[in-house]
């Protein structure tokens, strides 16, 4: 049937020769050479176009993965140092291609594949962040390092965390494909193990060991945290006052009671004290904080510096060259074997023997003052500033009480420019006039 305008009308009757007739096109010249001379070229599918990116992500998690497990099992000579070393494959395989394979997946619409790569590329990032020896995260925490109890408490929270979303996304794979399922419930168990094994290390597991004390440097302010160090001295000795200078140096707080001579209860050799250090002499130092008891003026020095002094402040660390350590070690024994019994040999012939012995006397005047020039010529290096020339610190500490009985000794220091000048400087030194105070004035046994 036509309409008015010499257009048939389609109804129910129509036949399929009318239906053909009214569904040609009509247009005009240009729009027929626009379509058929300049067409628009069909996409496709993007599957076929991108390929499956899940290769890439699984080849990115596989290869850091294996080379991890395999350091961390000490293959072929390996170990956690070695992580180092490797550090490059976390950025690369680990962080750009996962992430590269999670935009792909992204791009195709896979949403838990995107979520999944991007996450444990970001992952690996951060692990190779951490092991990045340009950035030295583990040096941060002392001469331990990586051993600390800090930095091995941050990364088991971080593994804790990981496993939580490890379980999150073997929740979300369930309803994906069984690989993907597989792969992540595997995952669960490795960061639990990881968080597991970082949380038992001696380190943390044993706070006796004087590690626990980290923490407390790291929560606030020290004075706040810790108890008081009881520190063992008499008001004569210098060997006392080189462990109250480090003590005050490192602003820890520290109490002083004062032992007497002799076998009297309240005497070095006396029962009560001999519990404290069996050789019955000072200093002595316990720690309430860790339950720790050093006794021998090094043996306390070392203790605190390697407990408290975690920057590294006053003595090496694990980052410092060989040389250096070399040196420290090299000039603190000079003092304990040498410079120190010579200089309290002078004062015992000077003061205390019962006959006097002019030759001993002279003996050990002679060997002082040896020492003397030995420490004057290294403090030259420095135009008297240090004894090391790395700068100021334990090592000064430990001279700085013996030098400076020079006078109680009878001897005469003022040929030895470098030591003169070196002397006053430190004991203008805070910590120093603050050790002068302190012991003195320290509890009576």
């Amino acid at each position: 049937m036509a309409n008015g305008h010499g257009i048939e009308k389609l109804d129910d009757s129509s036949s399929a020769a009318d239906l053909s007739r009214q569904v040609t096109v009509q247009m005009s010249p240009e729009q027929y050479e626009r379509l058929f001379f300049q067409p628009t070229p069909a996409k496709g599918d993007l599957a076929k176009r991108l390929g499956n990116p899940t290769l890439l992500g699984v080849c990115g998690f596989l290869v850091p993965f294996c080379t991890t497990m395999m350091c961390l099992l000490q293959w072929r000579g390996t170990g956690p140092a070695s992580l180092t070393g490797i550090s490059g494959s976390y950025y690369f395989f680990g962080g750009i291609a996962m992430n590269v394979a999670a935009l792909c997946e992204f791009i195709l619409g896979n949403t838990f594949p995107f979520a999944l790569f991007m996450i444990y590329g970001v992952h690996w990032i951060n692990l190779g962040y951490m092991q990045d020896p340009l950035h030295n995260i583990a040096g941060a925490y002392g001469a331990k390092g990586a051993e600390s109890i800090g930095f091995n408490a941050g990364n088991g929270m971080y593994n804790v965390v990981m496993t939580l979303i490890s379980f999150v996304f073997f929740l979300g794979s369930l309803r994906t494909n069984a690989p993907f399922c597989l792969a992540v419930f595997c995952l669960i168990f490795l960061f639990a193990f990881l968080a597991a094994a970082t949380f038992a290390t001696p380190y943390i597991a044993t706070p006796a060991d004087g590690e626990y004390v980290l923490l407390l440097l790291r929560i606030g302010d020290m004075s706040s945290n810790l108890k008081p160090l009881v520190l063992h001295a008499h008001g004569t000795g210098p060997n006392p006052y080189k462990v109250a200078i480090l003590l005050d140096a490192l602003q820890i707080p520290y109490k002083v009671k004062l032992w007497e001579f002799g076998g009297a209860p309240n005497g070095v050799k006396g029962p009560a004290f001999l519990k404290i250090n069996p050789n019955g002499r000072v200093p002595a130092l316990e720690d309430p904080n860790t339950s720790v008891t050093s006794w021998e003026s090094h043996a306390c020095m070392s203790y605190i510096l390697r407990v408290y002094d975690t920057s590294n402040k006053f003595h090496p660390g694990q980052s410092t060259s060989e040389q250096e350590k070399v040196n420290y070690d090299s000039w603190t024994s000079f003092l304990l074997s040498t410079l120190g019994p010579m200089t309290g040999q002078t004062n015992w012939y000077r003061h205390y023997n019962s006959v006097t012995n002019d030759d001993a006397l002279k003996r050990y005047e002679e060997q002082t003052y040896r020492c003397y020039g030995v420490l004057d010529g290294q403090l030259a290096k420095t135009a008297g500033k240090s004894v090391l020339e790395s700068g100021y610190g334990a090592v000064d500490m430990h001279f700085y009480p013996w030098v400076a009985q020079h006078g109680f000794a009878g001897l005469d220091i003022s040929k030895y420019s470098s030591l003169e000048k070196w002397l006053k400087s430190v004991a203008e030194k805070p910590e120093v006039k603050e050790a002068y105070k302190k012991i003195p004035r320290g509890e009576k046994a």
